[in-house]
């Protein structure tokens, strides 16, 4: 798999509301800044701006500004550096750029601030490339089309929102069906006329097996005059991502392949899941001399306990492992696992001290507000091993007792007059509140889940079966030994031969499953094994199988 350089650049997306549609005699009034990295919306940036000028009552109904909304706020010039340093360097996304980057360059040119020279996308101009057959591509009809939610149209934040999303599924599309993975042939595809994203093979060879493809999720094989296997990619739709191999923007790489071969052959999967676990198989069997990198995935987080110390505490990290350590997650973003650190700290006595500070052996003024056991001198191992338990059901899901521990220690606070201190406590209640921990793709620590995983397809369901750590797939490239439903009956029947010898394989498989899950989670449901006594249960509850 090649690696997708354009999930690697850090974007910055741009929108105005202003006064009118001319930069040269209108003004901005408001302005919204969002940051994409690694396929994750990362920070953001808004501001209103005292145009300085009445705001026409045409633009009061559009954008529900008012000039008295206005009034207090900044002019230009006062949130300029702020604004060029939120952007920087990284290239400029915008919903029909030309209007934004007028508007970018005139306030900037009107502060007498050097202009900015980034490099733009127009999310209009991709749009009518990747979407053609929308008859408008104005941001409502795309935004309906990809079914993402607003909150506030024609406001200059939520609208910078919604066209991030837009150019994250755009930059999707641009891989699977383009194979457009750098940001030359990006900028090279925005500028093409329409009529030459149409594809040509001048191999008949190559045009006959092309012409066997179909839309569905699985496996392509390029092959040269010998037979032998030179490139090995997966693909949500074969038809679609083969053809991008043929386009006049094909990567230089896609071309080197396409010289080099004189065949395709393919094998589908019931879903782009088992696709990629099985690129991952077959690239390590056959080594094809085109595959240099292996996918390189979206980087998510777990919280980490870790059990090879005598007093664990609560670890955000990117890395997963089967090193005894207990994992829970994965979370989309580092933002989530932030908050459910916070919440956890302020619920449970568990230190949060690193680990050169626990061996100084000191007290801290964490055990006097009663957020730590302090084991650094004191005998609490009951106590907190106790404690690690509620945490785990927190992580869990199961939320009950930390909402009673927080109400209790908020009105602690309120009774004694701490109001700040009640207010941090209320803060982590709503957040419990709005199903934060919801957010995680499994209930279970991932290195201990015992569940079954039933994957929508698009010619048939998957059925994938994790036990601490070791995956079954049924019907799957003779995946393991013993098939899914063999190993539930031995399971269920309390068979101890099940394998527990986990390797860098399964370590592998396990990160696919996860990193697509956190992206894919509304196409999966979870059976976890000990909500069952048996696999007959089990069955009986499984809709699709």
């Amino acid at each position: 798999m090649i690696e997708n350089e354009l999930k690697k650049i850090e974007y910055t997306v741009l929108d105005f509301e202003t006064t009118g549609i001319s930069a040269k005699n209108s003004r901005a009034i408001e302005i919204g800044l969002v940051k994409i990295l690694d396929g994750k919306i990362t920070d953001t940036y808004s501001a209103l701006i005292n145009p300085e000028s009445q705001i026409p009552y045409q633009i009061t109904l559009l954008t529900g500004i008012t000039n008295s909304t206005v009034r207090k706020s900044p002019i230009f010039n006062e949130i300029i550096s702020e604004v060029a340093s939120f952007i920087g360097n990284s290239p400029i996304i915008a919903h029909n750029s030309a209007f934004d980057l007028s508007f970018l360059k005139m306030e900037f040119q009107r502060a007498e601030f050097p202009e900015p020279k980034n490099i733009s996308l127009c999310t209009v101009k991709l749009g009518k490339r990747l979407i053609p057959q929308l008859k408008s591509h104005n941001l409502t009809s795309v935004r309906n089309h990809f079914k993402i939610r607003e909150n506030n149209t024609h406001r200059a934040l939520d609208d910078a929102i919604v066209t991030a999303k837009i150019f994250l599924k755009y930059l999707e599309i641009l891989e699977e069906e383009f194979n457009i993975l750098d940001f030359a042939n990006l900028h090279l595809f925005e500028k093409l006329p329409i009529a030459r994203t149409k594809i040509k093979i001048g191999k008949k060879t190559l045009l006959d097996d092309f012409m066997k493809a179909e839309e569905k999720p699985g496996i392509y094989f390029f092959k040269d005059r010998k037979g032998e296997i030179i490139y090995i990619g997966k693909a949500k739709s074969i038809k679609k991502r083969v053809a991008s191999y043929f386009l006049p923007t094909a990567s230089s790489k896609a071309k080197e392949i396409v010289k080099n071969s004189s065949n395709l052959d393919f094998f589908h999967t019931n879903t782009e899941l088992t696709a990629l676990i099985a690129e991952a198989q077959l690239i390590k069997q056959h080594n094809p001399k085109m595959n240099y990198l292996l996918k390189k995935f979206t980087e998510a987080y777990f919280v980490k306990i870790d059990n090879s110390v005598s007093f664990p505490n609560l670890k955000s990290t990117l890395k997963f492992s089967f090193d005894g350590s207990d994992y829970f997650g994965p979370y989309s973003d580092r933002f989530t696992t932030a908050d459910i650190l916070d919440v956890a700290n302020k619920t449970f006595q568990l230190r949060e001290c690193t680990e050169s500070e626990f061996k100084r052996k000191r007290i801290c003024y964490l055990h006097a507000i009663e957020r730590c056991f302090a084991p650094c001198e004191l005998d609490v191992k009951i106590q907190y091993e106790k404690e690690i338990l509620q945490v785990h059901e927190f992580l869990s899901g199961n939320n009950q007792t930390a909402l009673k521990i927080l109400l209790e220690k908020m009105q602690k606070f309120s009774e004694q007059m701490k109001f700040e201190e009640a207010a941090e406590y209320r803060d982590a209640i709503q957040k419990i509140l709005k199903q934060l921990l919801k957010t995680a793709i499994l209930k279970e620590p991932v290195n201990k889940a015992k569940v079954l995983i039933d994957i929508q397809g698009y010619n048939g369901n998957d059925v994938i079966l994790l036990i601490n750590g070791k995956m079954y797939i049924n019907d799957f490239l003779k995946f393991r030994k013993n098939s899914v439903d063999e190993t539930l009956s031995s399971f269920y029947d309390g068979d101890s031969q099940i394998e527990n010898n986990l390797d860098p394989e399964d370590l592998e498989r396990i990160k696919i499953l996860l990193n697509w899950l956190v992206n894919h989670k509304h196409l999966a449901k979870f059976y976890y094994l000990s909500d069952f006594s048996s696999k007959d249960e089990l069955y009986t509850n499984i809709e699709n199988w």
